[in-house]
């Protein structure tokens, strides 16, 4: 993996997704069609107030480069009726379990970093983080939500080519 740094606050996600596929971001840039600096929220500090990028959008350009995407969340909640909400527990628990998704893989680690919520991408060992930097898990400073597990996929996706 290559690190790359990001253009601005809000290319994140951008930056991890392009490292994991191996792709420059100003190519993933032209292929989502915008930039992420459109101002949806003026009533928040930058960059929380720019559009930014959203793994969902950006899953169609794994998938045309034949990367298989699975979310994977930190701490997942089942919801009978939308409002009431429990935690689902794993007999490993939930830390040994994403720790065992992200062992040997390749992808991108999501959460909150401070004030706003950041993307990294993950080598099986490292992070490459678009600040510019690499370190140890150990080290990260993000409250982890979801790991986005991304995997080579030999075969064609069978609901169109995402072209």
């Amino acid at each position: 993996m290559i690190l790359q740094r990001q253009p601005n606050a809000w290319s994140c996600a951008l930056c991890a997704v392009a490292m994991v596929i191996d792709e420059g971001w100003r190519k993933l840039i032209e292929e989502v069609g915008h930039d992420g600096s459109e101002i949806v929220l003026p009533t928040l500090p930058n960059p929380g107030c720019r559009r930014g990028f959203h793994l969902q959008e950006l899953i169609p350009l794994a998938l045309k480069r034949k990367f298989a995407v699975t979310p994977i969340e930190a701490l997942p909640y089942s919801t009978p009726d939308g409002k009431s909400e429990f935690p689902v527990d794993f007999p490993e628990g939930n830390e040994k379990r994403l720790q065992n998704y992200m062992k040997n893989s390749q992808g991108v680690l999501c959460g909150l970093a401070g004030k706003w919520r950041h993307a990294v991408a993950w080598t099986g060992t490292q992070v490459y983080d678009s600040r510019g930097i690499i370190y140890s898990l150990d080290d990260c400073k993000i409250d982890i939500e979801i790991y986005y597990r991304f995997d080579r996929i030999k075969w064609n996706f069978p609901f169109g080519t995402f072209e």
